[in-house]
């Protein structure tokens, strides 16, 4: 079956590659936040946040190094051919198999359905344009085999998390998939359900985030100034929530004779769940905690300097684990 690409789908697929050339780095910026109070010294993780000083790191990682041997480590080709470009890939922890998938906008991949996958995915009606390739596999990490699985919605860029027992739920995308929500069980016979309206706003380049109670949270996407709570499988969202933070952050670089243009530096904005039970969100160079009880913003951060963070920026968030001392004393925000 010979690939075929229309101007359309060529314009995306450089779109979404030059997006990729994007990127940024503030690691080297900004000066160690504990600095200020000790200024020869440095925090480390070993000695939980106790500070160190810096003759004692240099020490060690002078006995680290005469300790060190000769071997770099290898890399090994497993196969040669992974059947679709992983845009989104993760281990499915029940059955020790990495699911992989990729947009279907291309209507291409290096995997075509099985006959059990049968029919194909009709594209469109009028023409009656069928996608006969697979953009989802199982990779078994044990014997290299991969299993084509059927997606029938666009997952470009969507977003997606483990409930607590190991299943998938990936939510939005592109398209038709925007408003989808998707549920994978971990077997070996198990394949997509898709519910293409269960959710209240498109989500393309938005985040899905674990609440406490193993629910989930899906914030923001282009042109969703919003977020909403996934509904259980096979319900559907009547409304979003409007977050004005998102809103916000999205900048309009002034061209002059009132021409502006959009810049989306809000999109795939940093979500973490805060030790509290908040929810963290983290757009551009804004941020605040959420209560996702209340649906009311219960504290706004200092504005970040440096430009942008989060994509297309393309840097990258973590929540850090910390130990408070007893007798610490902590500045406020």
């Amino acid at each position: 079956m010979k690939a075929r690409y229309t101007p359309f789908a060529v314009m995306l697929k450089i779109l979404y590659i030059f997006s990729l050339f994007f990127f940024s780095g503030y690691a080297n910026i900004f000066s160690n936040p504990f600095h200020k109070l000790f200024p020869d010294r440095v925090s480390t993780f070993e000695n939980g946040l106790k500070p160190k000083k810096i003759s004692e790191l240099e020490s060690e990682s002078k006995a680290i190094s005469a300790d060190k041997t000769d071997y770099n480590g290898n890399w090994e080709l497993v196969t040669d051919n992974s059947g679709v470009s992983a845009m989104h890939v993760i281990l499915l922890p029940k059955i020790n198999k990495v699911l992989m998938y990729d947009a279907t906008v291309w209507r291409i991949s290096k995997i075509q359905l099985p006959p059990e996958k049968m029919p194909c995915h009709l594209v469109n009606p009028e023409k009656n344009e069928r996608d006969c390739w697979a953009h989802s596999v199982l990779f078994d990490i044990e014997t290299s085999e991969l299993k084509a699985l059927k997606l029938e919605t666009d997952t470009w860029c969507s977003s997606g998390g483990l409930t607590v027992d190991g299943n998938l739920v990936s939510t939005g995308g592109y398209g038709g998939g925007a408003n989808t929500a998707r549920y994978l069980t971990s077997c070996d016979t198990c394949d997509w359900k898709e519910y293409p309206t269960a959710l209240a706003d498109p989500r393309w380049y938005s985040t899905q985030v674990t609440l406490p109670n193993g629910t989930f949270i899906v914030v923001g996407g282009r042109g969703a100034f919003s977020y909403e709570y996934i509904p259980p499988e096979g319900q559907s969202n009547k409304k979003s929530i409007f977050l004005p933070l998102l809103r916000d952050t999205l900048d309009n670089l002034d061209l002059g004779r009132k021409n502006v243009f959009r810049i989306e530096n809000n999109l795939y904005p940093f979500v973490h769940l805060s030790p509290d039970g908040n929810i963290f969100i983290f757009s551009n160079n804004r941020s605040i905690l959420l209560d996702p009880n209340t649906n009311k913003v219960v504290h706004e951060f200092p504005v970040l300097h440096g430009g942008s963070r989060n994509y297309p920026a393309s840097a990258m968030s973590v929540i850090l684990p910390i130990k408070l001392h007893v007798g610490t004393k902590l500045n406020q925000c």
